[in-house]
């Protein structure tokens, strides 16, 4: 029977209002079909996908966000049980202090974790990439993780991990083995990884379903490599693009200037904080957990690309070019979408991308330095016979290099 929850309604009076839980009936969730979300009331709600699946979704407010953690699967989780689980979970948030119904039942699921053997594919992956974000080098790859795999491998999300099989993976990886093959790639081997953790943990029996070797390469062929190029900017047009830059008031704007005066990847420019600034001599250095090459690089910053920093002072306190929506590291899309609406294109009529600034500074470069100073400007990593005999950074070469490169962009300014 369909029953009324109090719920606190934020103003200047606290007003209570009712809302309507337990609404769904058993042969209605016996008979749905997708796709479809039928919600039973107070955050609980049963999500059916196309392919008949049905799992059991809690949604509540957190933060000023809305995050969603799965119940577990129907028939396997009743109407009865998941009911029980949003029950809980509404007396963790109604706490004091209020406590995140997601952590509590990773915690839960961690302690019994020896027992369970149904745990679905997708909870599973979200505690993965969860435990793991923090040591990632970029806040884009949690969120890359998540997306790649929601978006290509929703067909087995709501699996309990033990019956995943190659099948399965196939099932997933062959709609986008040739259209899209670099992220067909990045999600098999993600798959792997997990499972990999599934069966370490003792979710998953026998081998990994995800193996390539002796197990899918039979039944996906292996593509040949394909070099890409990124989208270079156009040296003659340089100048014209940073005369663009000036006048779009945005904080990507003011990130890719900085990015363009730097020669540095857009990840390194993103994720930039004012810690790593060295405001006395005018030098930024990029940490290791930082850099692709996993080494520590210092960038002499030359006068325009200190009046950049100057317009961002006032903009967050740890991060350079915060996002206007999360405060953290922007997303490269962002950057990807400005060099878009720029208007600029390369040699072939394509649109300019971040990257391709590097390339056009190396370009340049070749004119105006020797390979060396020109390699050490971009963070490349070098031989370790290289280095043995090379230690030094070319500090004050590059500092050099830096200031003739960004009077070029700007014009002579």
């Amino acid at each position: 029977m369909a029953g009324p929850v109090a719920g606190r309604v934020a103003g200047r009076k606290q007003e209570f209002r009712m809302v309507v839980i337990n609404r769904l009936k058993n042969l209605q969730i016996r008979n749905a079909t997708g796709p479809t979300r039928l919600q039973d009331g107070g955050g609980l709600s049963l999500r059916v996908r196309k392919s008949g699946s049905k799992a059991w979704v809690f949604t509540y407010r957190w933060n000023d966000k809305r995050p969603e953690v799965g119940l577990g699967a129907w028939p396997t989780v009743s109407l009865a049980m998941a009911r029980e689980k949003a029950e809980q979970a509404r007396a963790w948030l109604a706490a004091t202090p209020k406590r995140d119904p997601r952590i509590e039942w990773e915690r839960i699921a961690k302690a019994n974790r020896a027992d369970d053997r149904s745990v679905l594919f997708g909870e599973f992956a979200e505690a993965y990439i969860r435990d793991r974000a923090q040591g990632w080098k970029h806040p884009d790859h949690e969120r890359q993780w998540r997306g790649s795999l929601k978006r290509h491998v929703k067909d087995i999300w709501d699996t309990p991990i033990n019956e995943v099989t190659p099948s399965d993976v196939l099932g997933c990886l062959k709609p986008i083995w040739y259209e899209i093959p670099t992220t067909a790639k990045r999600v098999l081997g993600r798959l792997e990884l997990i499972l990999d953790a599934a069966k370490a943990e003792g979710y998953v029996d026998g081998g990994n379903p995800a193996i390539w070797r002796g197990n899918l390469q039979s039944s996906l062929p292996r593509i040949k490599r394909q070099e890409t190029h990124h989208a270079a900017i156009e040296l003659d047009d340089i100048q014209d693009f940073w005369v663009w830059l000036q006048k779009t008031q945005a904080v990507s704007a003011l990130c890719m200037r900085f990015l363009l005066l730097t020669a540095t990847r857009s990840g390194e420019a993103r994720g930039a904080r004012w810690d790593e600034i060295d405001k006395k001599d005018e030098i930024w250095t990029i940490p290791s957990e930082r850099t692709k090459n996993g080494e520590a690089h210092r960038i002499p910053l030359s006068k325009p690309a200190i009046e950049v920093l100057e317009l961002s002072r006032d903009l967050s306190p740890s991060t350079i070019f915060p996002s206007p929506i999360t405060f953290g590291a922007m997303t490269d899309k962002s950057l990807q979408k400005l060099c878009r609406k720029s208007g600029f294109l390369n040699r072939d009529g394509k649109p300019i991308t971040p990257h391709g600034c590097r390339a056009a500074f190396r370009t340049w470069a070749e004119n105006h330095s020797d390979e060396d100073t020109a390699e050490r400007a971009l963070g490349h990593r070098r031989s370790k016979l290289v280095r043995s005999y090379a230690r030094g950074d070319k500090l004050e070469k590059r500092r050099e290099l830096m200031q003739h490169w960004a009077k070029y962009v700007c014009g002579g300014q």
